[in-house]
């Protein structure tokens, strides 16, 4: 899965676009962790509601990639 950060001001943001999930922070690391921790919740929650065969991570299309990609840092 893609990973993008982007720093606005004094804050990162962070996204997932194949799972349209984003979190900030005051730090790159926290950024990424939280990240990490949004993502680790989305797929238990699928899992526990039984929704695992539904649940398939799509490649973000190349038009999103493409608008993000600048002022984005590479994850």
């Amino acid at each position: 899965m893609g990973l993008f950060i982007e720093k606005e001001g004094a804050v990162y943001c962070a996204l997932c676009p194949e799972l349209d999930i984003a979190t900030e922070s005051d730090t790159l690391e926290g950024a990424k962790s939280n990240l990490r921790e949004a993502v680790e919740g989305y797929i238990e929650s699928a899992v526990r509601a039984g929704e695992e065969d539904e649940f398939i991570p799509r490649p973000a299309p190349e038009e999103v990639i493409k608008e993000h990609r600048e002022g984005f840092i590479m994850g």
